[in-house]
């Protein structure tokens, strides 16, 4: 196995265990939306420019406390996000056998905050926090894929503190991540994804996903 891939498997166990050994910081979500997958999470896309979208949306008419017990707060909450990424793959290869790459995450995004009581609460609409990802390496092997990535979270979104109609946090994120796929089949045709994030703030998560291609 090449030095620079051992290397970095090496920092990704470490990474995992750290995350799991602090599995009461994965409770906090802070800046990561819910639904992303890690299918295919080490693998890097073919050189040159690559566009691809995401559209989520997310809604509850319900609250919960932390033991899953729901609380008598009659309302609703939606949250629609559509990401837009552009990413660039160079087609030089460094470092045994890496292919540099970057990209960006450009969102529009709406919410709304309604109670049965008051009406509605809050809501907004517009560009959201854009997320940059200026550095990262992948490898693509026979059995396996793996990727690093540095980038961080930019408050673009609209945010003033006590706002009603906020899109923004106002405040930026740095991220650490690493993407790896495993192919358990000598056609590819089954695989194992994982895809640890550090991000500032000592947030952490964790995502693993078993997939078939078709």
């Amino acid at each position: 196995m090449d030095g620079p891939i051992r290397l970095w498997l090496s920092i990704s166990a470490i990474a995992c265990a750290l995350i799991f050994t602090n599995e009461a910081l994965t409770q906090s979500r802070g800046v990561y939306p819910l639904g992303m997958s890690a299918t295919n999470s080490g693998v890097t896309p073919a050189s040159g420019f690559t566009y691809s979208n995401q559209l989520l949306f997310y809604s509850r008419d319900e609250v919960k406390d932390q033991n899953g017990n729901t609380l008598p707060i009659p309302g609703s909450n939606s949250v629609v996000m559509d990401m837009n990424s552009l990413i660039w793959v160079s087609s030089r290869k460094l470092l045994g056998g890496a292919r540099y790459s970057a990209f960006a995450t450009l969102p529009v995004a709406g919410n709304d905050l309604t109670s049965d009581i008051h009406g509605n609460i809050s809501g907004g609409a517009g560009f959201a926090d854009s997320y940059y990802v200026p550095f990262v390496l992948g490898w693509d092997k026979e059995r396996f894929a793996i990727r690093a990535l540095y980038g961080f979270l930019a408050p673009t979104g609209r945010f003033a503190a006590g706002a009603s109609n906020n899109v923004g946090s106002g405040y930026w994120t740095h991220a650490l991540s690493s993407g790896q796929t495993f192919y358990l089949t000598g056609d590819k045709s089954w695989a194992l994804s994982t895809r640890p994030d550090l991000r500032s703030g000592l947030l952490a998560d964790q995502n693993a996903r078993f997939h078939q291609s078709a």
